[in-house]
């Protein structure tokens, strides 16, 4: 269902269940008999009137309120660019195999600051504009690299220990979780970062998943479609308590979506599905998937980061073949 209040569309769902029934009430004792003749038994008690159907009433998330408008190119047609921050203050980098700058955006502009160490494609990060984690990556092959930036410059930290690009990854430099990806074939392996090191950790329910979206923290996080086993998916695993399980499906396949917010309330914004680009940006609330306002240029391969109520979605690929220089963000 959607609401309209007059100016804007929300997303709404609900839900009924049972209601009980309250007890009846007892009957009253028998009046004492005369002359030793046995009192009249009490009258039965009344049956409870049945419970009034339950209704169960999901979050909404206001969606209609927010669009999507185009902003200032960064300079390089990229795509898979690592981005934290949200649509007022980002960090983009990575993206291309040579050593490229990293970005920074201030909400009106981009501008450069020091690069990588090394130059990366199809990476993975976590973090904030002002201490980030870039993991993983290609340069012709699967790399267990890892930087770690402390608001002016990278340097390099305790490598994966497991070699591989097309991950997902979310938390932050103290606390992270590298998902899946490939090493030459695609795995379903996590790594969960201490803020020193890398340790294996639980594995996802499905057998490999790549290019999905993610987002979350180190202990909440979501795996968002992708190419799990053979295909492209719909699939949903959500993290917690160290361990995956499956939750609700996307509306649609979806490849290289660009993924972002926390567990219960998260946005996934293009992507692919094996023959076009999308523009869709799909809610999730925790109960449910909702359509939010499309993003202008349809693409995949985007970096992205933010919330539901405000986000950045950098660069991207038009028909998983071309890179782009287009950006946009998520506001009121």
């Amino acid at each position: 269902l959607f609401y309209f209040n007059g100016t804007n569309y929300f997303g709404h769902v609900w839900g009924t269940g049972n209601g009980s029934g309250e007890s009846g009430t007892s009957g009253t004792s028998g009046t004492s008999g005369i002359s030793g003749t046995s009192g009249t038994s009490g009258e039965s008690g009344t049956s409870g009137t049945s419970g009034e159907t339950g209704q169960i009433v999901y979050t909404y998330i206001p969606i209609g309120s927010y669009v999507w408008s185009t902003i200032s190119s960064i300079g390089t047609d990229l795509s898979y660019v690592n981005t934290v921050g949200n649509d007022t203050d980002a960090l983009a980098w990575g993206g291309s195999y040579t050593i490229t700058p990293t970005r920074v955006w201030s909400g009106s502009s981009w501008s450069t600051t020091t690069a990588l160490n090394n130059g990366i494609a199809l990476s993975s990060c976590s973090g904030t504009v002002d201490d980030a984690l870039s993991f993983g990556g290609y340069t012709g092959s699967s790399v267990d690299w890892t930087e770690i930036w402390n608001g002016s410059s990278w340097s390099t930290t305790n490598a994966l220990n497991s070699a591989r690009f097309f991950l997902g990854g979310c938390g932050t430099t103290l606390s992270s979780i590298a998902i899946g990806g490939s090493t030459g074939s695609s795995v379903n392996t996590c790594e969960k970062w201490s803020g020193s090191s890398w340790s294996t950790t639980t594995s996802m329910t499905v057998s490999s998943r790549i290019c999905c979206g993610s987002c979350g923290t180190s202990d909440n996080a979501l795996a968002i479609g992708g190419q799990v086993g053979g295909g492209i998916s719909d699939n949903v695993e959500i993290w917690s308590s160290n361990s995956w399980s499956t939750t609700v499906s996307l509306p649609a396949i979806n490849r290289y979506g660009g993924g972002f917010g926390a567990h219960n309330n998260a946005g996934l914004i293009g992507g692919w599905n094996g023959s076009i680009d999308y523009s869709s940006y799909f809610v999730f609330n925790g109960v449910v998937w909702f359509v939010g306002p499309s993003i202008l240029t349809a693409r995949c391969r985007i970096g992205s980061s933010g919330s539901v109520s405000g986000a950045i979605g950098v660069c991207g690929r038009t028909e998983d073949t071309t890179n782009v220089d287009t950006s946009e963000v998520l506001s009121t």
